[in-house]
């Protein structure tokens, strides 16, 4: 018993046909020529196709459908699909396009109201019957698209300047190129992509002379330079690329994707203070002799990562170190009318909030000062978290590194010796240290000033929540603080001077002797 679909083969020649259409009532069947590559279905009688089944002339093939499943058609694939059965999706319900003499009215008919070519048509309605009459049958094979000779037909725009051929890529230039760019990109931080093109170039595709000479195969016969960054951009995603050149660091710290902010992360001020130091760039001069410069201070700020109130700050002559990162410490519970009248700076209680107060975390860098055993002792006596980051990430501590740029910003119009970091090591740049005439005591005073300032100024973007923005707050560092210290009321204390400086003291073993207390060699 026949059926639509199936496919019959002729044993002596191996040729396949396919059963289009069946009618048995007239005695009719419609075969189409899976090989015939212009072929359409054909017109035979019914009753002789079954006497050649029964005699062996003609068998059965099982599972000669080639129609592709759904499941592995990509989206390009299903909607090429879809355009093709739209295309002659009223024809296949017409049995008239079986008829030959019915079948041109209809494929021209359809193929102006589509406004396409009649070739067009009848290349899906061949592809419609070859493949089995479904919906799938009309899903595009694009893996046997192309040339299946072993190369890339020369494919490629032309070369617009120089007369050559376009280099074809095989897959021993694919291995040559990927170990290349291994061996001498990858383990170099200074080594340029055309750097390492030129060495490919050299080392691989190049001849010796009989003289000994070594020259470069012709244009044609060598990836071109645009072929070779289009590899190593497939090769070498962006993230590993910098990794192995400037480590992992530099791309933690410049290059990673940021998905949030430690601010956020932060439930409230008090939570974590954070501290460092830097060579502010201005130049002072001494307080001796203000013809003498002696260079640019160490400042150390103490900036409260919520809500960027700086807490704490000490400026010095020394690097940075324990003794002067304790006095910036120590001056968190210093007592502020004394230090303002010291440094001839207005007092105003008001903006000193967080007086005394000392927070749950101190965050710092991996410099000498915070690692050093004191910081241990403070977290001991004052039961503080001291937290040292990994080296190389300031983005762990990022508003007290911003605080000193927007503190020294403030500066440089009024305050004379400022220079520009951008001055530094420039060809015939301005010697602003010749214009130095302040003193430590009176950088420290101006310093002074602009913190206070700083604390008063609005904070641009800062986050508020919604019902702060219809009230109408103000994102003062100062404001934030007295907003938000109530979410955490009891758990923060305040800690007396005379205690911090005591749990700030260094220790050391003493041995009272006959002769007095002898303490290391003294």
């Amino acid at each position: 018993m026949l059926y639509v679909n199936d496919v019959l083969e002729h044993k002596e020649s191996g040729n396949r046909l396919r059963v289009v259409h069946l009618n048995y009532a007239e005695e009719e069947i419609w075969l189409f020529d899976l090989a015939g590559k212009n072929a359409f279905p054909k017109l035979y009688e019914l009753g002789l196709v079954e006497n050649e089944l029964a005699n062996g002339t003609l068998g059965e093939v099982r599972g000669g459908s080639t129609a592709l499943t759904i499941i592995t058609a990509s989206k390009a694939a299903i909607s090429h699909r879809d355009k093709a059965y739209n295309c002659i999706q009223p024809l296949t319900n017409n049995l008239n396009i079986l008829v030959p003499p019915k079948r041109y009215a209809l494929v021209t008919a359809r193929a102006k109201e589509l406004e396409c070519s009649p070739q067009t048509v009848y290349q899906n309605l061949r592809k419609w019957w070859r493949n089995g009459q479904s919906l799938n049958a009309l899903l595009p094979r694009f893996d046997t698209r192309g040339s299946t000779a072993g190369t890339t037909a020369n494919r490629g725009r032309r070369a617009k300047y120089l007369d050559r051929t376009n280099f074809q890529i095989t897959a021993s230039d694919y291995t040559l190129i990927e170990k290349a760019l291994k061996r001498l990109y990858l383990k170099s931080d200074i080594m340029t992509l055309v750097g390492c093109y030129q060495r490919v170039l050299e080392q691989s595709y190049s001849y010796v002379d009989g003289e000994g000479q070594r020259y470069l195969k012709a244009p044609g016969e060598y990836p071109s330079e645009q072929q070779f960054r289009w590899l190593a951009k497939k090769l070498l995603p962006e993230e590993m690329a910098i990794r192995k050149r400037k480590g992992d660091a530099e791309f933690e710290l410049n290059h990673r994707a940021k998905v949030g902010s430690l601010q956020h992360e932060t439930y409230t001020v008090g939570d974590v203070f954070e501290i460092d130091a830097t060579i502010i760039d201005i130049f002072i001069v001494s307080s001796r002799n203000r013809a003498i410069i002696i260079g640019k201070p160490t400042l150390y700020l103490i900036i409260d990562r919520k809500s960027w109130l700086i807490v704490g700050f000490y400026v010095g002559i020394e690097n940075a170190s324990w003794p002067a990162a304790m006095q910036a410490i120590k001056s968190i519970s210093e007592d502020k009318a004394a230090l303002c009248k010291r440094y001839g700076q207005p007092y105003n209680i008001a903006d000193w909030v967080a007086d005394g107060v000392y927070p749950k975390e101190f965050v710092a860098d991996r410099g000498a000062e915070m690692l050093y055993g004191g910081s241990s002792q403070l977290a001991e006596e004052l039961k503080i978290i001291v937290r040292n980051l990994p080296a190389k990430r300031a983005d762990h501590k990022p508003f007290v590194e911003c605080g000193f740029k927007l503190l020294q910003r403030s500066m440089a119009d009024s305050v004379l010796g400022y220079a520009p970091p951008e001055n530094f090591a420039k060809r015939q740049g301005k010697h602003y240290e010749k214009d130095a005439c302040l003193t430590l005591h009176e950088i420290t005073s101006t310093i002074l000033a602009a913190i206070i300032r700083f604390n008063r100024s609005p904070r641009p973007d800062y986050n508020l929540a919604a019902e702060n923005v219809l009230n109408g707050f103000q994102p003062i560092p100062v404001n934030i603080w007295n907003l938000e210290i109530r979410q955490r009321a009891g758990a923060l204390a305040r800690i007396p001077e005379e205690q911090v400086r005591f749990a700030l003291l260094p220790r050391a073993e003493a041995t009272v002797t006959r002769e007095g207390i002898r303490l290391g060699h003294c």
